[in-house]
């Protein structure tokens, strides 16, 4: 999920430009959107980087009914 995110970051971007020209402020008068500043999708894109260790780990892991040994010490390395 954080992905797609990330790969709509210049949509998203876009949408918050709208929002905060004239017309923007009177089709969305009465919302209070938060803005996504560069620091932030610094912070998504290290969680998805972080994120992705653990999903092959656990792909790794759950391959097989019993993990053997060999495949599971490398993987829980990269944690």
């Amino acid at each position: 999920m954080l992905q797609k995110f990330i790969k709509l970051k210049t949509l998203i971007r876009i949408f918050f430009e709208v929002v905060l020209s004239s017309e923007g402020q009177r089709e969305f008068r009465s919302k209070s959107l938060p803005s996504i500043e560069e620091e932030n999708w610094a912070l998504i894109e290290g969680m998805c980087i972080i994120v992705r260790i653990f999903a092959k780990a656990t792909e790794v892991s759950s391959g097989e009914k019993f993990p053997m040994f060999v495949y599971a010490m490398p993987v829980l390395r990269k944690i």
